[in-house]
């Protein structure tokens, strides 16, 4: 059974760490929160899908003015 999903650096979604709940969890909201983001994020993690094409907007918003592109500080997505 799924516990928990930890997600860093996701499309809207700058950090958030979700306990699900033994039973049911529902996710509510306003449309653009991150409804849909949690649900994409535990498909990439689920599937195994390694060939995920990312884009500029597959970071969040934090990411995209990072100036030092070295490869040691290039952004990073999590989903665990």
């Amino acid at each position: 059974m799924l516990k928990r999903i930890i997600i860093k650096n996701f499309k809207g979604i700058k950090s958030l760490d979700l306990e699900f709940n033994d039973i049911r969890t529902i996710l509510v909201g306003n449309n653009g929160v991150g409804k849909s983001t949690i649900i994409e994020a535990l498909r990439l993690a689920l599937s195994g899908e390694n060939s995920v094409e990312l884009t500029l907007f597959s970071f969040h918003k934090s990411c995209w003015s990072v100036t030092d592109r070295a490869i040691s500080n290039l952004p990073k997505i999590e989903i665990e």
